[in-house]
């Protein structure tokens, strides 16, 4: 089970950094729309969204390592994993919080307490 969530948050971080160029634009449209907007708003929208996913995440890890056994546990967590794909897009959309050290430092508080959760 360390191992699936190990690979998806690998996924992760590797995702972040490729991507088809034409979405990228796009994203990246839309991001830039979004913050000339509500400058922060969104960032700060994004990982609000992202810190509640992670507490989730950490909560159902802890369960599945007390049960592994517990199908239903594992079922949740891969559930939870699923949407690793869909913060990774979002943070590429979002260029200009992942270029902020203020959010840069953010979103890496909060992929350590996933990275601390698998190690426990």
């Amino acid at each position: 089970m360390k191992a699936i969530l190990l690979i998806t948050v690998l996924f992760f971080f590797v995702s972040c950094g490729s991507g088809k160029k034409k979405n990228q634009d796009n994203n990246n449209e839309d991001a830039k729309t979004e913050s000339n907007a509500k400058p922060g708003n969104s960032c700060e929208a994004f990982l609000d969204d992202y810190e509640k996913w992670v507490d989730e995440v950490v909560k159902i890890y802890k369960k599945v390592q007390e049960n592994p056994m517990d199908v239903q546990n594992t079922q949740d967590l891969m559930t939870a994993t699923q949407k690793m794909s869909e913060y990774s897009e979002k943070w590429q959309a979002l260029y200009d919080c992942s270029n902020d050290e203020k959010y840069a430092k953010r979103m890496e508080k909060l992929q350590k307490r996933v990275d601390d959760a698998m190690d426990y």
